[in-house]
């Protein structure tokens, strides 16, 4: 018999007769402020469980299935998800301190507000994901899927997207100050009044970005591809623009030559 208690008063929310919650069968279950810590719940189905504010801390959830699964307000610090399925799933607000999702399915989730400093989203796929005002500081992104994410206002100071996709993404007032995405799929992305100081975008491909009034101070912008991009009143205070790549449908800042910068124009 396994028994499920609340982490507010003790009081016992669900017994199953398992001795182990690897694997197990919880879809629809109400586990709201479930005391499941460091618990073992790899592999188990928890499609569309009521998760709001458990404790999953330095839990093992890693190749669960949570799709459409209900997280608000969870604790999942320390917890891995790896590979885990959490499609559809409402993690707003959740805090997820150095958490491995690494592989983990996350697509159409809502990430509003939660706290992910130094989170492993390796890999992810965050497609079409809600990380309005969400905290990445230091999260590891590389090679994830952020194609068409809403990351307005979002930190993400310090993070690594090398490699990353993020085209169609809203980036719109974040701050991507020391960000790494060099050689990221950037295309059509909005970032505009984003901060990208410091960031290094070596090789990355804006392709008809928009990045007016951007923080670009110090990017690393070398080999980066900004045909059709819009940088109208961005700030490029020592930009490196060596081999950067524009063409005549590229919008500069007024007064900007890109080319004593070491940009290059190039047509079609």
């Amino acid at each position: 018999m396994f028994v499920i208690r609340s982490r507010i008063d003790g009081s016992v929310l669900l017994r199953i007769q398992l001795e182990t919650l690897e694997g197990a069968d919880l879809a629809l279950v109400n586990l709201r402020h479930a005391d499941l810590r460091r618990e073992r719940l790899k592999s188990a189905v928890l499609d569309r469980a009521d998760l709001r504010d458990a404790d999953l801390a330095e839990a093992n959830l890693g190749y669960a299935e949570l799709r459409d699964a209900c997280l608000s307000g969870a604790e999942l610090s320390g917890a891995d998800l790896e590979h885990a399925n959490l499609t559809g799933a409402r993690l707003d607000g959740a805090r997820l301190l150095r958490t491995r999702l690494f592989g983990a399915r996350l697509r159409r989730a809502d990430l509003a507000r939660a706290q992910m400093p130094g989170a492993d989203l390796t890999n992810a796929d965050l497609r079409g994901a809600n990380l309005v005002d969400a905290d990445l500081t230091g999260a590891n992104l590389y090679w994830s899927n952020l194609a068409a994410v809403n990351l307005g206002r979002t930190r993400l100071t310090d993070a690594n997207l090398e490699g990353a996709v993020l085209e169609e993404a809203t980036l719109v007032g974040a701050d991507l100050e020391n960000v790494w995405l060099a050689r990221a799929d950037l295309r059509l992305v909005r970032a505009n009044r984003a901060n990208l100081a410091r960031a290094d975008l070596g090789r990355a491909d804006l392709y008809s970005a928009d990045l007016r009034d951007a923080r670009l101070t110090g990017a690393n912008l070398r080999g980066a591809h900004l045909e059709s991009a819009v940088l109208t009143g961005a700030d490029l205070t020592d930009a490196s623009l060596i081999g950067t790549r524009f063409d005549r449908r590229t919008v500069w800042p007024a007064g900007f030559d890109p080319i004593p910068h070491g940009a290059r124009r190039f047509e079609a």
